[in-house]
């Protein structure tokens, strides 16, 4: 009991949907009673006496009429409608009293230690009339007090897009159309000109990739990752998901993965058609590698969870996930591959000669453990503040429901990643390197890096405090399986700008 007193254990109660919310003076409400406290001296006692209060309000007269024709709509009996009433707020305050059972005069009693042999349990109800509508509920719980904070989420990511659209600007602007016209000179002078920069590397720029198949699966699931988080914050934000079921949301993010099996498939198609390498198993990699991957990781966890407590995922659900996986998104995988097959391949402007050129050594600037850090480092920062207060939500048990600042995030994480992606694959071309496909996916790909330290920071912090080996499994699980799927989902936005923009400058120059 002690330990769980320090470790910050809660009660928690539901009523009509809500949970009982605590007032705290310094950051307004938590969800949940602590199960009691340690005072200066290093006492712990326990909050034995838990004071309700409900705040409700009476049915109007427009409300009584129309629930009255409900009722006979569905022949039920509207007798006793006009009395009936709508719980508005359900808050408790605790304290810790050493009473007995013959009376319970709480400003007289000392408080309860955990060295007490015995607990009497007790609580009290204050009934409130208000004239709050019922719209106003969850108010209590969703009231914006850091909305200056997520303000200055936004107003940090746009200045660091605003920068690095900058610098994308003056590269494309002056030093490409720069070097584009040098290389479009006609002068018989310039015949014999020694090429270098990014044009030297034309023939080989767009040679197809090294283990194509997985750099085209793994770009597939990206893309299919990123239409299920655009589809689901877009319906969160319409307001289909109740703060009390927040289950649903997480069903929400499996069926849309599920259904955007399709996505996975015609990415990964169209790509491996325009290397000249189709392949089915490529097609099925797409469709399995990811999830195989998320499932193995939630399996483990699960599994340790069934030894220890009763959170775990039912049986019938895993089995229900599996068909899931197999029945409707694979076959979605494969109909996206057919779909993408039978489209003509992404056209190039230069076709590579058949024996690559030799690749000078890269300064340590452009090494691809620098890039990699480079890479990540500025969309993390995008996310970075944003990113504190979802897991807060998903560990702290809090509410998330900002989602109109996290569509703004999302928007400026897009274009920030696909910038200094296009930054680092101009610098690597400029180096005579044209390995720039995997570079460009993992360059950016390491944001889920910078997210697993974070979350390692948050618990090191102390945000919240975790005992035993299960738990652990649980926080460094899941969060290396949200950093995994953040890198997927970065790095094939980085690959696909990179894709473009290799497209773009090179159609514009003339070929040998």
């Amino acid at each position: 009991l002690e330990s769980r007193i320090k470790n910050e254990y809660h009660f928690n109660f539901i009523l009509d949907n809500l949970p009982l919310a605590f007032s705290q003076r310094e950051s307004g409400y938590s969800i949940g009673v602590p199960l009691g406290y340690v005072n200066q001296k290093g006492n712990i006692f326990i909050n034995n006496h838990l004071h309700f209060k409900i705040k409700y309000y009476e049915l109007s007269i427009e409300e009584e009429e129309l629930g009255e024709k409900l009722l006979k709509k569905h022949d039920a009996d509207s007798e006793d409608f006009a009395s009936l009433k709508r719980i508005i707020s359900f808050t408790a305050t605790p304290k810790s009293v050493h009473h007995h059972h013959s009376h319970c005069n709480l400003e007289s009693l000392e408080p309860l230690p955990t060295t007490n042999a015995s607990v009497v349990w007790s609580y009290g109800v204050t009934w409130e009339k208000t004239s709050e509508p019922w719209a106003t509920r969850w108010d209590l719980y969703l009231n914006v007090s850091n909305e200056d904070i997520h303000w200055f989420s936004v107003t940090n990511a746009t200045l660091l897009v605003l920068f690095l659209t900058a610098v994308v600007a003056f590269m494309v602007t002056l030093t490409l159309r720069k070097d584009i016209a040098r290389y479009n000179t006609d002068a018989d002078a310039d015949d014999f000109r020694e090429e270098t920069g990014w044009k030297l590397v034309s023939k080989d720029v767009f040679r197809p990739p090294p283990h194509g198949w997985l750099l085209a699966a793994l770009a597939g699931s990206g893309a299919q990752l990123l239409f299920m988080s655009v589809t689901v914050i877009v319906i969160a934000y319409l307001g289909f998901f109740s703060p009390h079921q927040r289950g649903k949301l997480f069903t929400a993010l499996l069926l849309s993965f599920v259904l955007l099996g399709s996505v996975s498939g015609y990415v990964t198609a169209r790509l491996l058609k325009s290397w000249g390498t189709p392949s089915w198993k490529a097609i099925f990699a797409a469709g399995s590698l990811v999830p195989s991957a998320s499932f193995a990781i939630f399996l483990c966890i699960n599994v340790a969870l069934w030894t220890q407590s009763s959170s775990a995922v039912p049986f019938m659900t895993v089995i229900g996930v599996i068909l899931l996986w197999f029945c409707v998104c694979l076959p979605l995988v494969f109909a996206g591959g057919v779909y993408g097959y039978k489209k003509d391949p992404m056209t190039v402007p230069i076709h590579p000669n058949l024996i690559p050129r030799y690749i000078p050594p890269a300064p340590w600037h452009m090494r691809p453990y620098i890039t990699a850090l480079i890479g990540g480092i500025f969309p993390f920062g995008v996310i970075s503040i944003e990113l504190f207060y979802i897991l807060s939500a998903i560990w702290m048990n809090k509410f998330y429901y900002v989602f109109g600042f996290l569509i703004l995030i999302l928007i400026i994480l897009i274009v920030s990643v696909a910038e200094i992606a296009v930054v680092l694959c101009y610098f690597q071309l400029c180096n005579e390197d044209y390995r720039w496909w995997w570079g460009s996916f993992c360059s950016t790909g390491s944001c889920g890096i910078y997210m697993l330290l974070s979350a390692t920071i948050y618990f090191m912090a102390g945000a919240f405090k975790v005992a035993g080996v299960v738990p652990l499994m649980v926080y460094f699980g899941y969060m290396a399986l949200a950093s995994l799927l953040f890198s997927i989902v970065t790095g094939t936005i980085g690959f696909i700008a990179c894709f473009n923009f290799t497209r773009f400058i090179y159609r514009r120059i003339k070929a040998d």
